[in-house]
């Protein structure tokens, strides 16, 4: 019996395999997806004034650095 597709073969085995994912280069690469991903579902994006006053964070102007 011969497969023509990968799924097919991997079915046939009763498994599944899919590609691996793609690893991020970045923490803006990850920020990059998670806000495409959430502008596809129609999400509101937080800006980072509202973002901090969410969880109750300091501004930059409000810490020592």
């Amino acid at each position: 019996m011969a497969f023509n597709h990968p799924r097919q073969r991997s079915l046939a085995h009763g498994k599944i395999v899919s590609p691996l994912p793609q690893l991020a280069h970045s923490c803006a690469d990850q920020v990059r997806k998670i806000r495409r991903i959430l502008e596809e579902l129609s999400m509101e994006i937080a800006t980072p004034e509202e973002a901090r006053f969410m969880l109750g964070l300091k501004g930059k102007d409000a810490v020592n650095f």
